[in-house]
């Protein structure tokens, strides 16, 4: 039930993707505008260098397949090549390239980061009460707290990017060596990318739930929301596992079948879909009441039957 009621849901507030969509748009141009800025001597190097034109003559000959080996010999290309032009003049440009990778990672991850909120007290507006919330309202009225959430967030999902990069960079450099290893690189890259997303959504995902349907402080908001999805934690990981699943689809079908184009709506889409998965999990695991439609309304089973017998002997 909740798979198909996050489904549903999600289609009713197809209205959220298009303000998620140009709200990221905005922190992607910022994002860029700042570390162009801030790292331009870098990017006249690099530009001098051809690594740009490079990068679109690759991009622009594997637009329509998708042979996920080709992609991986494609990224060993791209770093290597950046590598070799940065390492030229390490005492120059390394201190840029470091100071772009913080900006782009945690600038990025602080302004994405702070859209959560909003975009879940516009889920829980509909859920709630079946009304509809403006995106832009939300972002104004918790834009203090969402400034500390964002923070405080950085704390534990930078960890994760951090994790993952560093088994992403050496599974590719795993694969440029061309040892019978090699051909079991696509399998891990995906596996680890698998279960890393979903650890994240799980431990995560509660969180900004928190926040907004019982309105919990920052801090406060994270042992709420682990302890209700713990509640639920099996459950719960293998449906975040499907729709990470069908998120990874939905994006490589995009860049496959559609040049890229299709991307414009897939990621807001994948993103809006894992918060109301979010949403609806929490719900469900607090026993709480949430309209899917204006002609129903799911009563979820009650909290005790999540509860264990350890906190339930304290209740009688």
């Amino acid at each position: 039930m909740m798979f198909l009621d996050t489904t549903k849901l999600t289609f009713n507030n197809a209205s959220l993707l298009w303000k998620v969509l140009l709200y990221h748009i905005v922190c992607i141009v910022l994002v860029c505008g700042i570390t162009v800025a801030v790292c331009y001597p870098l990017i006249v190097h690099l530009s001098t260098e051809g690594f740009f034109a490079d990068v679109f003559g690759v991009a622009q000959a594997s637009m329509f397949s998708f042979e996920f080996n080709h992609v991986l010999d494609v990224a060993c290309q791209v770093f290597t090549s950046f590598g070799q032009i940065v390492s030229a003049d390490m005492g120059t440009y390394l201190p840029y390239a470091i100071v772009a990778v913080c900006l782009m990672v945690l600038l990025g991850e602080f302004l994405f980061g702070m859209a959560e909120l909003p975009t879940k007290e516009c889920l829980y507006g509909y859920m709630s009460s079946w009304s509809k919330l403006g995106f832009a309202g939300c972002f104004v009225k918790n834009l203090s707290k969402s400034t500390r959430f964002s923070l405080v967030r950085l704390l534990v999902a930078v960890p994760f990017d951090v994790i993952l990069a560093a088994m992403i960079g050496g599974l590719l450099y795993l694969f440029s060596l061309n040892t019978v290893w090699s051909m079991f690189v696509p399998f891990f890259m995906v596996l680890g990318f698998l279960l890393l997303a979903t650890l994240r959504t799980c431990l995560l995902g509660g969180w900004a739930c928190s926040v907004i349907v019982k309105g919990k402080g920052v801090f406060a908001g994270v042992r709420d929301g682990v302890h209700s999805y713990a509640k639920a934690f099996g459950k719960m990981f293998g449906l975040a596992l499907s729709f990470v699943l069908i998120i990874i689809a939905l994006n490589v079908l995009a860049v496959t079948l559609t040049a890229s184009v299709g991307l414009i709506v897939t990621l807001p889409f994948s993103l809006v879909l894992m918060y109301t998965y979010h949403m609806v999990v929490y719900f469900y695991t607090n026993g709480m009441r949430f309209y899917v439609d204006k002609n129903k309304i799911v009563t979820p089973v009650k909290i005790e039957d999540f509860e264990s017998i350890k906190v339930l002997k304290n209740i009688i």
